[in-house]
């Protein structure tokens, strides 16, 4: 019924620069000292057995490192995911060490606006072959980024008009989400690709 992440930021981080940003279901946002809670209330996910599309879902966010760290500074990631009352689930730790494996530096958007998912038709969804997204009437033109279940940004494109068909180019079977940034509006869900 119920999903809360608790995310600690390391020291190493700014927790003044944090910027939200996609998610799969629509979400509230705590911070307190360096711990950011995120609330995902009323979600009612499915059991991935029944549903593993269903089942799943994500966030993500922005933040800055700490002016003029030290090289070798140690930037790390472990977040918990309560379903409900029950114990937590832990995830794999993430890090970054400064100096090495540079990441480049995006610069953080000013565009706040969450839109839900079912503001836009996604269709067919699931799919066997190509989707496609209408924006609500008075929108236009945008960026659609899908990413895969972890996160990554697996394919980004622009379009002009209300509506874009996007291609499924050999994606395997699976869950995917996007994020469409249409003027000063964001919008984001999920989408599936079934069969072959």
């Amino acid at each position: 019924q119920d999903v809360r992440i608790e995310d600690g930021i390391s020291p190493a981080l700014d927790v003044g620069s944090i910027s939200m940003g996609a998610s799969s279901h629509p979400y509230t946002v705590g911070l307190t000292d360096s711990l950011l809670t995120v609330y995902f209330d009323d979600i009612f996910l499915p059991d991935s057995l029944s549903d593993p599309l269903g089942s799943q879902g994500f966030i993500k966010f922005r933040i800055s490192q700490k002016d003029n760290l030290p090289w070798g500074t140690y930037i790390g990631n472990t977040a918990k995911i309560f379903f409900d009352f029950n114990a937590p689930i832990i995830t794999n730790t993430t890090y970054h060490r400064i100096s090495e494996d540079f990441i480049e530096e995006n610069l953080i958007s000013s565009i706040e606006t969450y839109i839900p998912r079912d503001e836009i038709s996604v269709f067919p969804n699931p799919s066997t072959g190509n989707i496609s997204f209408k924006l609500p009437e008075g929108a236009s033109g945008g960026i659609l980024s899908i990413y895969d279940k972890l996160g990554r940004r697996i394919s980004q494109a622009e379009f002009a008009g209300n509506t874009y068909a996007l291609e499924r180019n050999g994606l395997p079977e699976g869950v995917y989400f996007y994020e469409i940034i249409s003027g000063n509006k964001k919008y984001s869900g999920k989408i599936g690709f079934v069969g072959n």
